[in-house]
C-alpha cells in the first residue's frame, strides 16, 4: 500500500491515500528569485494601486479618512502600513494647502518674508502658517509691534523667532504645519496664509 500524500490546502493542507496505480510526484514551487520588503510592498501599492488612483489623490479636497485593519493573515503588518497611510494622507492635504497658499499669493493674502509673517501672527492676521522643523532663526519678536530682531545665537531672551512665530499663531486660533524646507512656499523658514490683506 502506498503511503499517504498530502496537499496544501490554505493554511492547512489535505491529506490523500493515491490509489495503487497512481503515480505521485511531488513538485515543490521554487523560492521567487527575492523577496520583496514590506516598505517596498508598501512602496510599490501605493505608488500604483490595482483598478484605482493612487491614495494621495483620492485624499485630495478631503477632510476624514477611515482605515480599516484587516486580519492577520496579510505579509505586511499594521505596524508599517498603518504610519505610511497616515503620511499619504497628510502630503495630499499638505498639497492642497500649498495650492490655496498660492492662490491667496495671488490675493496679497500670503506672505513667506520672516519680518511681514512674525509681523501678522503678532496682529492674528495669519489663518496657517508653514514652519521649517528644522530651521533655528535665533533673535526676538516684538511683542507689540511684531518687528523682527535677528541674533547670532538662541538664548534666554532670544528665544527663536519660527518657534515663537509659531506659538503666537496658535494662540490665536491659527494652523500650525510643521513641516521640511522643501515643503514650506517660497523655500524659507516660514511661509503664511492671511486671514486678510496686511497692506503696505
Amino acid at each position: 500500500m502506498l503511503a499517504g500524500e498530502w496537499l496544501p490546502y490554505g493554511t492547512d493542507r489535505v491529506e490523500f491515500t493515491p490509489a495503487p496505480r497512481w503515480r505521485v510526484q511531488r513538485v515543490v514551487p521554487r523560492a521567487p528569485a527575492r523577496r520583496d520588503s514590506a516598505s517596498e510592498i508598501l512602496d510599490a501599492a501605493l505608488a500604483a494601486p490595482i483598478g484605482m488612483p493612487p491614495l494621495r489623490d483620492l485624499a485630495r479636497g478631503r477632510r476624514s479618512a477611515a482605515i480599516l485593519i484587516p486580519g492577520k493573515a496579510r505579509c505586511v503588518g499594521t505596524r508599517e502600513y498603518v504610519p505610511r497611510l497616515l503620511d499619504e494622507l497628510n502630503a495630499a492635504a499638505l498639497r492642497d494647502v500649498q495650492e490655496l497658499y498660492r492662490l491667496r499669493e495671488s490675493e496679497s493674502r500670503a506672505a513667506s518674508d520672516l519680518a511681514v509673517v512674525a509681523r501678522a501672527a503678532t496682529f492674528g492676521v495669519v489663518d496657517t502658517v508653514f514652519v521649517d522643523i528644522d530651521e533655528s532663526v535665533p533673535g526676538s519678536v516684538d511683542e507689540q509691534a511684531g518687528a523682527v530682531e535677528l541674533d547670532e545665537a538662541d538664548d534666554a531672551v532670544n528665544y527663536g523667532v519660527v518657534d515663537e512665530i509659531a506659538r503666537r499663531v496658535w494662540r490665536a486660533g491659527g494652523t500650525v504645519l510643521a513641516v521640511r524646507r522643501e515643503d514650506v512656499p517660497g523655500g524659507g523658514p516660514v511661509a503664511a496664509i492671511l486671514r486678510y490683506s496686511l497692506g503696505s
